[in-house]
């Protein structure tokens, strides 16, 4: 009969009490204006976002992701990155396609208030996961003189930001308020730092052993630490977000695939002829994938 090891738990509780944020939930911008109050940095960091890249479709399941270790140091070796790069060297059409799902990809958090939220938890932080056009948009409206740092809790600002138009003309506006405003009239400042998420913890870095494991299908099997955005749900089919991909990446995935795309196509019929490749070579893809971990075992250790 075992027994709970109360000292091993109570340092759990602590480690997750330090990175704050543990029940957070997560945002995604609709369609139209999304008025939000964009949150100071968390405790004594001075960067109200954290950006990073990440790596999908990794694991014994194909549906792992992880954190580039590049994230952490541009210079510092990635295995999962050289792992891509022996791929886009291969003639083979399933090495390439691997290559496009697994290569890293940029995120970017920010904490927020969603003043659009009606529900239970309106008065809540989440994360908000925005595209470097939004962050641009952020970031030239706290460097204008006029409105300064729009994430100070007292004189800060609410934003409105416009998601306008749909697929490959989808556009983004950000547009301060005219006046100031308490973040929030519920929680002191003190007290929102405290809910407010620890957005550097989303990046989580293993070590270079641990992603050749995951690469190579030996991992624990443990949890993605892809932040999961509660009641969205994905549009696309296979290991890839394409409804989160930017439109250059979605047209370079189909010439890649070498898929024909039709004259003014929108970015849902793009979507939709990708998933359609998919559905269509999902019976060869777990062989491919397989194929592919055994020529860079192979390779590891002719190099050894």
């Amino acid at each position: 009969m075992g027994k709970l090891d109360m000292s091993a738990m109570n340092q759990v509780k602590t480690r997750l009490e330090s990175q704050g944020g543990s029940n957070v939930g997560f945002a995604k911008l609709a369609q139209g204006k999304n008025i939000i109050r964009v949150l100071q940095p968390k405790g004594d960091k001075t960067s109200f976002f954290t950006e990073g890249f990440v790596h999908f479709g990794l694991g014994a399941d194909g549906k792992k992701m992880v954190t580039c270790l590049k994230t952490f140091d541009e210079h510092e070796r990635c295995p999962v990155c050289e792992y891509v790069e022996q791929l886009q060297r291969s003639r083979d059409a399933g090495d390439k396609k691997l290559a496009d799902r697994i290569k890293r990809k940029k995120r970017i958090y920010i904490n927020i208030l969603s003043r659009d939220d009606d529900s239970e938890t309106k008065d809540e932080p989440k994360v908000l996961p925005i595209g470097v056009t939004v962050l641009k948009g952020l970031l030239d409206t706290i460097c204008d003189p006029d409105y300064r740092d729009i994430t100070d809790f007292e004189h800060g600002r609410d934003v409105t930001i416009n998601r306008k138009g749909q697929m490959l003309k989808t556009e983004y506006s950000v547009i301060p308020k005219p006046n100031e405003s308490p973040a929030s009239t519920v929680y002191s400042e003190e007290e929102l730092d405290e809910k407010m998420a620890d957005l550097d913890s989303l990046f989580r870095k293993q070590s270079y052993d641990e992603l050749s494991l995951i690469i190579n299908g030996d991992d624990d099997g443990g949890e993605s630490n892809e932040p999961e955005i509660k009641g969205v749900a994905k549009k696309s089919s296979g290991n890839m977000d394409y409804d989160e991909m930017e439109p250059e990446e979605l047209l370079e995935l189909c010439e890649k695939r070498g898929i024909e795309i039709p004259e003014k196509a929108n970015k849902l019929k793009i979507i939709t002829l990708l998933s359609a490749y998919d559905e269509e070579s999902n019976g060869n893809e777990d062989d491919d994938v397989m194929d592919s971990i055994t020529a860079a075992i192979e390779a590891r250790k002719n190099k050894k």
